[in-house]
This record gives C-alpha cells, sequence and structure tokens, in this order.
C-alpha cells in the first residue's frame, strides 16, 4: 500500500469507532471553545500560543514538544470511573 492508501485506510478504520458516550463529545465541544477546532489545537495556534509568550525560532518548537507531556487536571479528573 501507499502512503496515501494507508492514510485512507486509517481514516476509515477510524470513523468507524462510535462515540463511545458524552464524554468524547464533551472534549470536542471544550476544544472547540478553548481551541476553535472540535480536535483540539492546530500547530499554528500552538505556534501563536508560544510567540505571544515570547519565544522565537527553535525555541518554539522545543516549547510545543514539551507541552505535549503535560496533561490537564480538569480532562483527568472528568475521565475518570
Amino acid at each position: 500500500m501507499t502512503n496515501k492508501e494507508v492514510r485512507q485506510w486509517y481514516i476509515a478504520q477510524v470513523s468507524k469507532i462510535p462515540l463511545k458516550d458524552q464524554k468524547v463529545e464533551d472534549l470536542r465541544n471544550r476544544d472547540l471553545k478553548v481551541y476553535g477546532n472540535r480536535n483540539g489545537p492546530t500547530f499554528e495556534f500552538l505556534v501563536e500560543k508560544a510567540r505571544k509568550l515570547g519565544l522565537i525560532g527553535d525555541r518554539i518548537y522545543a516549547a510545543i514538544i514539551e507541552d505535549s507531556w503535560v496533561t490537564n487536571a480538569e480532562i483527568n479528573e472528568r475521565f475518570e470511573d
């Protein structure tokens, strides 16, 4: 399979996964409210956020990578069952 075919297959498979409950929809609504995107922050959003903090050049990308490991305590609590 080509990369394009693999990506198309993957998207088709993921789209078959049903929403398990309201929590997923709640997360999507939160992401839309906070980031303007139901799928969470875009790369462009994260770059702009870093620039507003005064970061430049490679420091922007390093900050994005470092922050990717940080979880949101409020969201974590909502998913604890």
